[in-house]
């Protein structure tokens, strides 16, 4: 059932949503608060109305600035503009109205090591299973050398409206309400997609120190974080990291933006010149985990877990990224081995590469 506090104001504008959703609706002026914790129950608060919401109500509104305004008075609730945001409400409420919420927040990293490191194809199957097995996740384009422009470019639709939403989802996050950009962002597959067309409208400077091998600095990481405060997952494509990774951020803010980085392996990584056997590892920041992933498309000379091991992460095992019939996708092999393995393990919050 959907709950909707604030009367008839908000309810013309939800109808539509929630019998495209196929749930049931219930109108009230101000919900009690027994109503909360019901399972099933999903309450939808319009921002018009002077008191605060009830833990766990989505805020809902067709004017953006009393929407923003809301938002900043209680942060930590989402935040819905209507109409734009008819596609992430009806999926909100057609996966949550059934009791079926996981945890929170789960920053994913990826970034990739060597000639060929795949950590585009990789960050992308990640999201997509991510998104198909029930969870509200948003992929988030990184990479200053364009991993994910092409999929941006060609895949998606109005790229012009992405690559105007980084101003949007910057002033967003800091007023706490980022998560009401998920439905406004162009999807791919279904899942919402912040380009890097979009991230590079930041200033010149930090765009050449990004671009020159660093990681996403602070803004990035506010968005970022912001959004996982609205999500249960973010998918984050950074490229070709540089090594040894000196520059990972273990500052605060930076802790509380990430959960897991995941290293993808391929031709050319820095092993294949032995530095590994005698590195000290990567030194994350604490609370975030780290896993390797080898990903096959050439005969790579890698024993993953004694590489795992030395880089003091866990081992996440071998995708098979070989294109199928053309495509720009792992094989169903890999396919496979994220849906059966990884994303059972991303559900429970564990790292991905936990009891491998």
């Amino acid at each position: 059932m959907v709950l909707v506090g604030g009367g008839d104001v908000l309810a013309d504008a939800v109808v539509p949503v929630v019998a495209g959703a196929g749930v049931s609706l219930r109108v009230e002026d101000a919900p009690q608060s027994g109503w909360r914790e019901r399972p099933g129950v999903v309450i939808l608060w319009w921002a018009g109305l002077t008191q605060p919401p009830p833990a766990g109500a989505v805020l809902v509104d067709v004017d953006q600035g009393r929407l923003w305004a809301a938002a900043a008075r209680a942060p930590g609730h989402r935040a819905v503009q209507l109409p734009a945001g008819r596609a992430w409400l009806a999926e909100h409420l057609g996966g949550r109205v059934g009791g079926g919420a996981h945890g929170p927040g789960r920053v994913l990293l990826v970034g990739g090591l060597g000639e060929e490191h795949h950590s585009a194809k990789v960050a992308r199957e990640l999201a997509l299973a991510a998104h198909r097995g029930g969870m509200e996740t948003v992929l988030v384009d990184a990479d200053p050398r364009g991993s994910l422009r092409f999929l941006a470019v060609h895949e998606v639709e109005d790229v012009q409206g992405a690559r105007a939403w980084w101003p949007d989802a910057l002033a967003w996050s800091k007023d706490g309400a980022a998560h009401a950009l998920m439905g406004a962002l162009p999807r791919w597959n279904g899942v919402p997609l912040l380009s890097w067309d979009a991230l590079a409208a930041v200033s010149e400077q930090e765009h050449s120190r990004w671009a020159g091998g660093a990681w996403p600095g602070p803004e990035q990481l506010e968005v970022i974080s912001a959004l996982a405060r609205g999500t249960e997952v973010v998918v984050v494509d950074v490229g070709p990291l540089s090594w040894p990774l000196a520059t990972l951020p273990g500052g605060s803010a930076a802790a509380s933006a990430l959960s897991e980085l995941v290293l993808c392996a391929g031709h050319g990584a820095p092993w294949d010149e032995g530095w590994w056997l005698h590195g000290p590892g990567l030194g994350l920041p604490q609370g975030v985990e780290g896993s390797l992933v080898t990903v096959r498309s050439r005969s790579l000379p890698v024993d993953g877990p004694a590489a795992a091991a030395a880089l003091g992460v866990a081992w996440a095992g071998t995708l098979d990224a070989r294109p199928a019939r053309g495509r720009a996708t792992l094989r169903r092999s890999g396919q496979r081995m994220l849906v059966r393995h990884w994303l059972p393990r991303l559900q429970r919050g564990m790292a991905l590469g936990a009891g491998s």
